[in-house]
């Protein structure tokens, strides 16, 4: 099993200089020193706003009922409110490597992506396990819900591919090897447009594509500053069609129009996106 998962490491595009050794479970580039929190001022070039991460090593991203939750590796919960914290969950008896997180708005579970233990835990807002899937094989990173066609979408940094899961059997269903992008990470799901938001971390750009024939719909490229090989993680998708996009070097969720237009424009605040829930 080691020897396979190596082989799959090896065969991944990395940046000049980059050895699989370099890489965490996530297929982020391990950095000496973590960066410094920048607030959302930081970045003029992020149209819709932006929150600075509340806890260290912030992976997953989802935005339900008009706030924005995040996830840390080790399994922590973050619910914010206009960029505030509203609780902090610790999910009970996490031991593994959080990737990706998204609600399941059919069971009124969050799935969180497990890239160490090669699973799918299925979390109460109040952080109780309450059900449990395996993972399509290693390097996922990123997860979403597709209400309409009642299944879970990851994304693979290892086979640059995005697969389905149904959440009922834990079988695997439809999958995409993406188009364009390259050690990807991200997946959010726009039931508007049935589309899919990942995150090419090599190009640093955010790709979109169709969730029912995988082509690419439209790409934009992310405003990284100073180490950004890392960028993006995890997507969240509001109401409006907002991506709200982890970028792991600026330690920050941000907002981008990413499905309407070609590139980044401006959205909206989170002011208003809150009244879209009132």
């Amino acid at each position: 099993m080691l020897d396979w998962i190596v082989a799959l490491t090896l065969a991944v595009v990395l940046p000049p200089g980059v050895s699989p050794a370099d890489l965490d479970l996530a297929g982020n580039i391990r950095v000496t020193a973590a960066p410094p929190s920048r607030g959302p001022a930081s970045n003029p070039s992020t149209p819709c706003g932006g929150c600075s991460d509340p806890v260290r090593e912030t992976f997953g991203v989802e935005v339900k009922d008009g706030d924005l939750w995040v996830l840390s590796f080790d399994g922590t919960m973050v619910h914010l409110s206009s960029c505030g914290v509203v609780e902090t969950i610790s999910i009970e008896g996490f031991r593994g490597f959080a990737t990706g997180l998204a609600w399941d708005s059919r069971r009124g579970v969050f799935a969180v992506t497990d890239a160490l233990f090669l699973k799918i835990d299925l979390v109460t807002t109040k952080g109780i396990v309450v059900g449990q899937l395996s993972a399509p094989d290693t390097g996922f990173v990123g997860i979403a819900y597709d209400p309409g066609r009642d299944l879970y979408w990851i994304t693979n940094w290892h086979f640059d591919t995005i697969f389905s899961v149904d959440p009922n059997t834990g079988r695997f269903g439809p999958a995409f090897h993406v188009p364009e992008g390259s050690r990807i990470g991200g997946t959010g799901y726009d039931a508007a447009r049935d589309a899919l938001i990942y995150n090419g971390r090599n190009e640093k750009h955010t790709y979109i594509i169709s969730a029912s024939r995988g082509d690419l719909l439209t790409s934009f490229a992310l405003p990284v500053e100073a180490l950004d090989f890392n960028n993006g993680e995890d997507v969240g998708v509001a109401a409006d069609g907002s991506a709200w996009i982890h970028l792991f070097e600026p330690q920050g969720t941000y907002c981008f129009r990413a499905l309407s237009e070609s590139t980044p424009v401006v959205g909206m605040t989170w002011g208003r996106l809150k009244t879209i829930y009132r």
